[in-house]
């Protein structure tokens, strides 16, 4: 049976969006590998959907030291030698793949937007030249074990699996393995913008607003609708909005139920960005920008008066 190993990162809760992966390439056998110093709430987590557990606990993992993460963790890939080995493509992601890959041997595809397997091969799409190209590859199953990483939010978590319990086995770190970097601080990283990742709810904007001080009209809708203010990549460029609302191919990937665009235009780099089955409504004063492709709900106007009588409505309905 084939063999997909899910590296799991502590406080990473996009992780358990892999199992989405592993779930097109079923039947197969589902290995995660967990990492920290205490990882009794961490096993209970997956074990709704793995096969096997694999725990490594030492007080460096507790901060999710990559480069000590990969060294006690590529023995046992090179052991087990699943067919596809999976993490996120967070920060730590991006670390620890190509150290994975340099110890062992694997080949590595970093940043998947989507995966899919075909004719007996994974295909795995990338974006290039930031975001303006999407290049598919094909990966052969079978030949070597491959090492990906994917964009959170591509895909999402199946329903839990009625299995027997997970086989749990706590791995030995080796003494002959000692971590090469010290842990100093841990600093608080929820200044530097929303995950609108967890919204399900957007409102994205984009160049239709011309002006800075006009963001407040998208604003003031995103909170009559309780939602979060979302962003193409232009707003972002001139620096009015924070890089982590950003959605395409060269932002984050979201999987909301409502999206709701204010002047966006609709580029496949923007439309890449959004998973799922969202229902779109958009409002743009071209009755052809490409964004009316992908709507629900279409309203052709001046954002500026369209807006404000659609949070109007939406006010009374919350009355």
């Amino acid at each position: 049976m084939k063999k997909v190993l899910i590296v799991a990162q502590p406080e990473d809760s996009c992780s358990m969006e892999l199992l989405g992966v592993a779930e097109v390439f079923q039947p197969c056998l589902i290995q995660v590998a967990i990492f920290g110093d205490d990882l009794k709430l961490s096993k209970e987590k997956w074990t709704p959907w793995a096969d096997r557990i694999l725990g490594f606990e030492h007080p460096q993992l507790q901060w999710f030291d990559t480069d000590f993460a990969a060294r006690v963790l590529a023995p046992v890939l090179l052991e087990e030698m699943p067919d596809l080995i999976l993490t996120s493509r967070t920060n730590p992601g991006l670390e620890l793949l190509p150290v994975l890959s340099g110890i062992t041997g694997f080949p590595a595809f970093s940043d998947c937007l989507r995966v899919r397997f075909e004719d007996g091969d994974w295909i795995a799409d990338k974006a290039e030249f930031e975001g303006k190209v999407i290049h598919s590859f094909r990966l052969p199953v079978g030949e070597v074990p491959i090492c990906m990483s994917v964009r959170p939010g591509s895909f999402q978590t199946p329903a839990a699996i009625q299995k027997k319990a997970a086989d749990y086995q706590l791995m030995s770190v080796p003494d002959h393995c000692p971590p090469r970097r010290e842990f100093l601080e841990l600093l608080d990283s929820s200044a530097e913008g929303v995950d609108i990742r967890k919204s399900k709810r957007l409102v994205a904007v984009g160049r239709g607003i011309e002006d800075q001080e006009q963001l407040e009209v998208a604003e003031s809708l995103a909170k009559a609708l309780n939602a979060e203010l979302a962003s193409t990549r232009p707003l972002v460029d001139q620096g009015w909005l924070e890089k982590s609302r950003q959605v395409g191919t060269s932002g984050v990937t979201v999987n909301p139920d409502l999206y709701l665009t204010v002047g966006v235009s609709g580029s496949f780099q923007h439309m890449g960005g959004i998973q799922g089955k969202p229902f779109i409504v958009a409002i743009n004063r071209d009755p052809k920008a490409p964004v009316f492709n992908y709507a629900n709900v279409g309203m052709v106007g001046d954002l500026f008066e369209l807006v404000p009588l659609l949070e109007q409505e939406i006010l009374k309905l919350g009355e």
